[in-house]
C-alpha cells in the first residue's frame, strides 16, 4: 500500500470557533498534525472542545505571542508554530489561518504533492509552494525599507483616527524619501514580496528557522506588512529559489491557494468568499482557499463540508 505523506497544518486563529472545528474536521486524517496558534489578544478558547473535532489526527496547541494586522506578530506565530512542527518531522508544512478552507479531500491533497514532489528547476529537492514576486514599486519597497511607525494605529478606531495615522506615516514617507533613508542599503538582498500562507518541506521549514533571526533584523521592526517580505526575500536570495512550484502547466497559484482580491473592500483583507462564488470554488484547482466567515455566510461553508465529506446527495437536495 502506497505510504502517505505526513502533513503539519499550522493554524493561526483568532476566534470563529466553530468554523476553525470544520477546518479541522475536513482535514483530520491519520497522516496529519495540528499545530495550533492562538492570538494572544483574544480569550483562550476551550482546548478539549477543540479538540473533540478530530479521531485521527493530534492537535498541539503553541506558545501564544498578540498578532496585529499588518505587524510582524503574524511572522513570530508562524515561527512559534514551525518550531513546535518540526521536531516530530514531516514531509510538508502548511501554513493557514482558522478562516481558511481546502477545496479538495486528504487523499487529493496527498495525490497532488506526490504528484509534484519534484516539480521545481532543481529536480532533486521538495517542490516548496509559496508566492514571490519582485517589488518595483517605490512606496511599497517602503513599507520595509523606511521607518513606518503608526501602522499598529491605522485600524483604530473611530474610523477618522486610522486615516489620520495613515496620513502621519505617508508624511513619513516622503520625509525619509528626502533625505535617502534606506533600511536595506548594504544587505546585497533583491526583495520578494508575497501572501504568507505556504506548503513547505522539512528542509525548507529549517531553513527558515535557522535564518529566523536574519529575518527579523531586516523586517521585523518598524515594518509594514513585513510578514509579506520576509521568507519570500529570504526563500528567494537562496538555493531554494530553485524549488519554487511552477505552476503555468496547472493554472495554479503558486502557493496552492484560491484567493479573490479583485471584489476585496480595500481594507487590507482579501475578498470574503460567499454562496455566490462557488462556482469558483469548484472548478478552482488549487487546494486551499481563504477568507470565510461563518458570520457572514455560512452556505458557502456548509457546502463545501458537505461536498468534502461526501455528503452530496444533501447538496442536491438544496439546488
Amino acid at each position: 500500500m502506497e505510504k502517505l505523506m505526513r502533513n503539519a497544518y499550522l493554524i493561526m486563529a483568532h476566534g470563529n470557533w466553530e468554523q476553525l472545528g470544520f477546518l479541522l474536521q475536513l482535514l483530520d486524517d491519520e497522516n496529519n498534525d495540528f499545530y495550533i496558534h492562538i492570538d494572544k489578544r483574544v480569550q483562550m478558547p476551550n482546548a478539549d472542545q477543540i479538540k473533540k473535532n478530530v479521531h485521527y489526527s493530534k492537535i498541539y496547541f503553541t506558545k501564544r505571542v498578540k498578532v496585529k494586522w499588518g505587524g510582524y506578530g503574524t511572522i513570530d506565530a508562524s515561527m512559534v508554530l514551525l518550531r513546535n512542527a518540526v521536531k516530530r518531522r514531516y514531509d510538508y508544512y502548511h501554513l493557514m489561518s482558522g478562516s481558511d478552507l481546502p477545496l479538495k479531500t486528504n487523499q487529493e491533497i496527498n495525490d497532488f504533492l506526490k504528484k509534484h514532489m519534484y516539480t521545481n528547476l532543481s529536480k532533486t529537492h521538495m517542490t516548496n509552494y509559496l508566492a514571490y514576486g519582485g517589488v518595483g514599486e517605490e512606496m511599497v519597497r517602503a513599507r520595509v525599507s523606511h521607518y513606518n511607525v503608526f501602522v499598529s494605529f491605522f485600524r483604530t478606531k473611530p474610523w477618522y483616527l486610522g486615516i489620520f495615522f495613515k496620513k502621519v506615516n505617508a508624511l513619513g514617507y516622503h520625509i525619509q524619501k528626502a533625505i535617502h533613508v534606506d533600511r536595506l542599503k548594504g544587505t546585497g538582498l533583491t526583495l520578494y514580496k508575497g501572501s504568507l500562507w505556504y506548503t513547505i518541506s522539512h528542509e525548507c521549514a529549517c531553513f527558515f528557522l535557522k535564518n529566523e533571526k536574519t529575518g527579523k533584523r531586516w523586517f521585523g521592526r518598524m515594518t509594514f506588512s513585513g510578514d509579506e517580505y520576509v521568507l519570500q526575500t529570504l526563500f528567494m536570495n537562496s538555493a531554494f529559489r530553485d524549488t519554487g512550484f511552477i505552476p503555468e502547466k496547472e493554472n495554479m497559484s503558486q502557493n496552492l491557494y484560491e484567493i479573490d482580491w479583485e471584489h476585496t473592500k480595500g481594507d487590507g483583507s482579501p475578498h470574503l468568499f460567499t454562496a455566490e462564488d462557488i462556482a469558483r470554488l469548484d472548478s478552482s484547482k488549487n487546494l486551499f482557499a481563504r477568507k470565510f466567515d461563518k458570520n457572514v455566510d455560512s452556505k458557502v461553508i456548509d457546502y463545501l463540508f458537505r461536498k468534502l465529506t461526501g455528503h452530496t446527495e444533501e447538496i442536491n437536495d438544496q439546488e
